[in-house]
């Protein structure tokens, strides 16, 4: 599968559903799968088969909503504990700087696409591929530290659990990022290179729902009693 296929929450799929049409969820799809194929040196030239495929990850994503169907409000207990207990202190302020990252990252990205709030990339910018090209190698841009947020972030995660089914997740969300690419370079030209603003807005959204769904199943196994 896809690097970033996989990384596509139940939660980020019902929020694209309220957002936009099919046919645009389709769209967007499009501009996630195409970067992955690229990638791996493969080339599909029909578009029904990619249609299909978005079809059968869409019916995929739905075995994944148990997590996700836990409440904001059992996550913000569960995230308060973490916070004042010495065990897991370290993994809070690990998974909090990196949405914390996320978050300026996106207000970064909208910016340069016009939006001077910093909130929403402009209609007339969502298909503009060379801003996300530009955005990415920009220094400034933060997108350059993206790789070892995520390296960082990864090792705090696995040393925090050894539940298997929670290591099997963490080892397949670094299967498809730090671990499938050898390179920051590698990685941002995979998921970012010739990406559509309004495709990058749902990878790194995807990259915290991914995050926090397994951060949830470990503060959910320290203060499950």
């Amino acid at each position: 599968m896809f690097p970033a296929l996989v990384l596509l929450s139940s939660s980020l799929r019902r929020t694209l559903q309220r957002s936009v049409r099919y046919s645009a969820m389709k769209k967007i799809f499009l501009y996630l799968i195409i970067p992955g194929i690229t990638a791996c040196g493969n080339r599909v030239s029909e578009r029904d088969e990619i249609l299909s495929k978005f079809d059968s990850v869409n019916n995929e994503l739905k075995k994944e909503d148990t997590i996700v169907s836990r409440s904001e409000t059992l996550y913000d207990s569960l995230s308060l504990k973490a916070c004042n207990d010495k065990r897991t202190q370290q993994l809070y302020y690990t998974t909090h700087d990196f949405y914390g990252y996320l978050s300026n990252l996106k207000f970064l990205f909208y910016t340069a696409t016009g939006d001077a709030t910093g909130k929403k990339i402009p209609f007339d910018r969502e298909d503009d591929m060379t801003l996300t090209n530009t955005f990415i190698k920009d220094k400034k841009s933060t997108a350059n530290i993206l790789y070892s947020q995520l390296q960082a972030l990864i090792r705090t995660l696995r040393v925090h659990t050894q539940k298997e089914a929670i290591l099997n997740k963490i080892n397949k969300f670094e299967s498809v990022t730090t671990g499938h690419f050898p390179t920051s370079d590698k990685l941002l030209d995979s998921y970012f290179k010739n990406t559509p603003p309004v495709a990058v807005i749902t990878i790194l959204n995807s990259f915290e729902q991914t995050v926090k769904n397994i951060e949830l199943d470990i503060l959910f196994e320290y203060f499950k009693k």
